[in-house]
C-alpha cells in the first residue's frame, strides 16, 4: 500500500490495493474514480491551495437608453442602436413606463428578436432601457465562493438559483448589488442591477486538469497538499465499493465506516485551512 501520495499514480494504486482487486494493473475505472474524488474534494470548500490568484473580476455594464418600436404579440421589433455600433444580443430591454423585461435573443442592424412575444401595448419609438444583469465567470472557474463589490467594498449575498429567481417579481435596479446566483455552472446573475458600471471581485477554486497517472511531473500532482491526499484515495475506494454494492451487499458496513472517516478528514481539513462552505442556496 502506498505510504507517500506524491502522485495520482500512488493514490490510484493505494485505493486499488485496498479494494482487494486481484490484478497487477490499476483499472481505468479506478483512475476515473480517483479523478472524480479529486474534483469532488476540490469543490467541498474554498481551499486556500485551490483558490485562483488574483481573484476573478467582472466588469458590469451600465444600462443604455434607447427606444423601441414593436407591436403587441410580436417578438420582433426595432431599436435605435445599430448592431454595428453595439451588439445587444443577450442583454435585456424594457419599456421605461412598463418595466417588464424581455431578453434580446438577436440584434441585427436595428432589428431585435425577443425571447417572448410583446405583451404590452404597441410601442412606437417609446423610451426604453437596455441592461445586462448576467455575466460569464472565468473559463477556469471550477466553483465560485464569494463575491464583493470593489467600488462599495460590500459583500454580495450568494444565493441559490431558485431562491434568487423567486425573490424578485421583476427586474430591479438600485444603488448597490445585493445578491447574486449561479444560473449556469459558468454564469451568474446579479440583483439589483446598477445604473452605472461597477467592478465585482470574486473568489473561486481554479479548475484543474485530470490527473494523468504517469507517476511524474505536474500532470500527475494534485494541488491538494501531500499530507491531505489520503482522502482522495479513501473517496476513490468509496466509489469502487458503491460500484460493487448491488452484487456485494456485505460492502455496506465498510461503506458506512469509510464515509464517516472521509467526513472526519474533510472536517479536519476545513478547520486546518479555516474555511467555511456556507454559500450556495442561502
Amino acid at each position: 500500500m502506498a505510504e507517500n501520495y506524491t502522485y495520482g499514480k500512488d493514490i490510484a494504486e493505494d485505493a486499488f490495493q485496498r479494494a482487494g482487486i486481484q490484478d497487477d494493473t490499476v483499472t481505468d475505472k479506478m483512475k476515473r474514480f480517483v479523478n472524480r474524488a479529486y474534483f469532488d474534494i476540490l469543490m467541498q470548500a474554498p481551499w486556500t491551495f485551490a483558490l485562483k490568484h488574483p481573484p476573478g473580476i467582472i466588469n458590469t455594464l451600465a444600462p443604455v437608453d434607447d427606444s423601441i418600436t414593436i407591436s403587441e404579440g410580436s417578438a420582433s421589433g426595432t431599436i435605435t442602436t445599430n448592431s454595428a455600433t453595439t451588439d445587444f444580443s443577450g442583454r435585456k430591454i424594457w419599456q421605461k413606463t412598463q418595466q417588464i423585461p424581455y431578453r434580446i435573443l438577436t440584434h441585427s442592424g436595428t432589428t431585435i428578436t425577443l425571447d417572448a412575444t410583446w405583451k404590452e401595448d404597441d410601442a412606437s419609438s417609446d423610451d426604453a432601457e437596455i441592461f445586462q444583469d448576467e455575466y460569464d465567470l472565468a473559463s477556469d472557474c471550477l466553483r465560485p465562493w464569494s463575491f464583493r463589490g470593489r467600488n462599495s467594498q460590500l459583500p454580495i449575498d450568494f444565493k441559490g438559483p431558485i431562491n434568487m429567481h423567486g425573490q424578485y417579481d421583476t427586474e430591479t435596479y438600485g444603488s448597490e448589488i445585493i445578491d447574486c446566483s449561479l444560473i449556469q455552472h459558468d454564469r451568474v446573475r446579479f440583483k439589483p442591477w446598477l445604473k452605472e458600471a461597477t467592478t465585482i471581485e470574486y473568489l473561486y477554486c481554479e479548475e484543474q486538469d485530470p490527473l494523468d497517472f504517469s507517476g511524474a511531473g505536474a500532470g500527475d500532482t494534485p494541488v491538494i497538499p501531500s499530507w491531505n491526499r489520503a482522502v482522495i484515495a479513501d473517496r476513490a475506494l468509496l466509489y469502487q465499493l458503491y460500484d460493487w454494492l448491488d452484487k456485494e451487499p456485505a460492502h455496506a458496513a465498510r461503506i458506512q465506516s469509510l464515509t464517516n472517516q472521509i467526513n472526519e478528514q474533510i472536517a479536519e481539513m476545513k478547520a486546518f485551512y479555516n474555511v467555511e462552505a456556507d454559500h450556495f442556496g442561502a
